[in-house]
C-alpha cells in the first residue's frame, strides 16, 4: 500500500552514470502500521530494564556504555 506521503524530493546529480543510482528505502509506513496494530492488540511489549534508586550510578553506567535495551526505569 502506499500513502501520497511514501515519497520523499530528491536531487539526481549527473556525478554517477546511471547505472550506479540505487534507490534504499521504503516500507517504513507498513511496519510502523503493524507495530501500532501489534501494540494495540497487546502482542507487543516495550523492553524495560528496572534498576533500584540505590543502584542509580550502575543504571547510568549501562545507558553511558549502551548496555541496555529499551527503556530504563528507576524504582524507590
Amino acid at each position: 500500500m502506499t500513502h501520497p506521503t511514501d515519497t520523499a524530493p530528491a536531487t539526481v546529480s549527473r556525478a554517477a552514470a546511471p547505472e550506479q543510482i540505487h534507490v534504499i528505502g521504503g516500507g517504513l509506513r507498513a511496519l510502523e502500521t503493524r507495530a501500532l496494530a501489534e501494540a494495540t492488540a497487546g502482542r507487543l511489549r516495550p523492553a524495560v530494564q528496572r534498576f533500584p534508586l540505590a543502584e542509580a550510578a550502575t543504571a547510568h553506567r549501562a545507558l553511558e556504555t549502551r548496555g541496555t535495551m529499551g527503556k530504563v526505569v528507576l524504582e524507590p
